[in-house]
Order: C-alpha cells, then structure tokens, then sequence
C-alpha cells in the first residue's frame, strides 16, 4: 500500500510500506534521494528483537530469592493458555491478513510470559528492578494533596532479598517542613550511627509533607483536608508496600516535635493498632489551629463539633482510656515550660491508665533544633 502526500513549496515525499519491509523514500526539488530499506520479518532485526526479549526475561526472573519457582511453573501453563485464547481469536474474528505470520503465536507468547513472570515476581524483586516502575503516586484513600515525602534507608535495606525493617514516621512542627527532621534535627546522621553499630541494620524512616496546600490542619480530617487519614492509612500502607516494611504489632513507631508532638501522641492514642509507639519532643497537651484559640480551633477543624475536639484531645484520651499495648516517650527541655509542663501532666497520666512503658525524659534546653 501506498501514500502519498505534496507538502508546500513543491516540496513532493512518498512513503511506501509493505509487508516484508519499511522503504521511506524522500524525493526533494533538487533530486537528493535518501534510501532505508529493512525487513522486519527476517535478517538482523528479528533476531535482535528475540535476542533482547529472552534477555529481558531472563533477567525478570528471580534467580536469587527464589520466586523463580513459581514464576517459572505458574508462568508456563498461564501464558500457554492466554496465547492460545489470543491465536483463537485472532482467527475466528480475522483482526490479521490470512498470510500473516504464524511465528507470531510464539512472539505474543513470549510478551505474555514475560507479563505473568514480571507479576509473580514483583513482590520480592529487588528495588533496582522496581525502581522504574514506581514513577506515580500510588492512588490513596485521603485524596490529601501533599508534596513528596522523604524516606530514609539504612544500609541493610539494599540487601537481596530486602529485610522487613520497623517504621518510624516522623511528623514536623508548625510552621515547619519535613526537611527539618534531616536539615536541622540530623535524623538521618542518627539513624546512620545508629546502623553503623548494628551491622548496617536501622529503621525505615519516613518523613511525610503532613500539612499540604492547607498548612496547618493540626493533621486531623477536616475542611482543610484528610490528614490523618493520610498520615495512618496511606503512609503506612504505602511504605510497607513499596519497601517491603515489617508489618509485627510493634513494626510502627510515630514521632513528632513541637505541634507535630502533639499530632503524634494523638495519632498513636486513636490508632493504638496503627502507632503502638509514639514520641513527642517539645508537644503541647491540645491541638491548637496556627495561632487562635480554642473556640477557633473547634470552628475550623472539627466543623463547630466539642465532642471531635475532645475525641482529639490528648490529655482527654489519657483519662478513661486503657492502652496496654502502647509505649510512649514524653520529652521536653527544662527551658521550656509549656511543653514541659504538657509532658509531665501527660506522662502522669499515661503512668496512671497503665501504658505498656511511658518514659520521661527533660534534659536541659529550649524550643529550637539543638534541643
């Protein structure tokens, strides 16, 4: 079959296919003739294309961690059958000419293997191999606009196959950003010590944008935003999924500091199953939205509602409540008065219901990074 086109300016191009080949032939006004004539059915071209596919899937295969097994005896039967489905219907409704190639049964069976081994191996491939794959926020459950998070990864993480490593999500402050916990507060030069001393072996840990477009939602649900259904539900999910983290009952710890103090003891005390283990550096006893006061904080955050101002309500959740599974670390500097007094208070609190450890801590310092 042919086209054939006349651009401007006299300026005449005809393009030929055929069946056994690609032939592009530019015919310009001062006769220059340019030539490429290749068959894609037979010669070099085919048997590059085989050559890099087989390849392809070998590498696919996990040799190493031993899901080949069941790659390999799942794959074969699997990718029979879909090809032979494919080769049926391709003859009984004609999408191909009658002359068409009937090595490309083996082709499409070739592709199809290639797709069912790539599956079965996707939950233990090495991160190299996934790394590619993983170009899209994953779709969530909060809808919550945020930036990108960041994880750190201790040394032990690249091994092959990947180690289920514990979770520390840490929550910035107020006005603050997640890259204070690295910037300023040196998490990641702690964590790496930490692992040096253990061989290579350390916390996941994941450093969330908690507040999004809306700045501060004091990270619960509300007009401003799913924040909490954010922060329990699509990070955890998200980082167990993607970095294969340990999913125990005590795999899950959260941090905060300052405001994202508070939002964490909260977070553990509403999500005891989620957060066993929380820790608060420099946190106040409530939820406060930026600046205002309480009636301020009820009207924008809680829809006018008292009752989900109190379910939000730290020292309010530490009365009455029994949390024999969770652990939390209080700490506060002595040059701080109001989070040290809201450590105290909480941490009497947290002793008297019985919380599986509650540790105090109020070392000398005030309410910046150094502390």
């Amino acid at each position: 079959m042919g086209v054939r086109a006349t651009p401007e300016r006299s300026l005449n191009s005809k393009v030929t296919i055929t069946t056994y080949g690609v032939r592009r032939q530019l015919l310009h006004h001062d006769r220059m003739e340019l030539v490429v004539n290749f068959s894609i059915t037979t010669g070099w071209f085919p048997v590059v294309v085989i050559t890099v596919a087989i390849a392809s899937l070998l590498l696919s295969v996990g040799w190493r961690n031993g899901s080949w097994k069941a790659q390999v005896v799942a794959g074969l039967p699997a990718a029979f059958v879909i090809t032979v489905l494919v080769a049926l219907a391709i003859h009984f409704f004609q999408f191909v000419p009658e002359d068409f190639l009937r090595t490309f049964c083996i082709w499409c069976w070739l592709v199809i293997f290639s797709l069912v081994v790539t599956i079965l191996g996707w939950p233990k491939s090495h991160w190299a191999l996934r790394l590619v794959s993983v170009i899209a926020i994953p779709p969530t459950k909060s809808k919550f606009q945020t930036s990108e998070a960041d994880v750190y990864i201790p040394p032990a993480w690249l091994h092959n196959p990947e180690p289920e490593l514990p979770v520390i999500e840490l929550i910035a402050g107020y006005p603050g950003q997640l890259s204070d916990w690295t910037r300023a507060a040196y998490a990641d030069t702690t964590a790496t010590d930490f692992a040096a001393k253990h061989g290579g072996t350390a916390p996941l840990i994941v450093m969330p944008d908690a507040n999004g477009a809306a700045q501060d939602t004091e990270w619960v649900n509300s007009k401003l935003g799913n924040a909490e259904t954010y922060l329990t539900q699509d990070v955890p999910a998200y980082i167990r999924t993607e970095f294969n983290a340990a999913t125990g009952a005590h795999s899950f710890a959260v941090g905060g500091l300052s405001a994202g103090g508070t939002c964490a003891t909260v977070l553990a005390l509403r999500n005891p199953k989620v957060f066993p283990i929380f820790a608060t550096y420099s946190g106040y006893n409530v939820e406060t939205f930026e600046s205002g006061n309480k009636q301020n904080t009820i009207a924008t955050l809680f829809n006018g509602s008292t009752a989900e101002y109190n379910a939000h309500n730290p020292t309010i959740l530490l009365t009455g409540n029994n949390f024999p599974g969770t652990s939390a670390w209080f700490e506060a500097g002595l040059q701080d008065p109001v989070p040290l007094s809201a450590a105290d208070r909480l941490h009497t609190l947290a002793d008297k219901i019985g919380l599986a450890q509650a540790c105090l801590l109020t070392p000398n310092g005030g309410h910046d990074f150094q502390f």
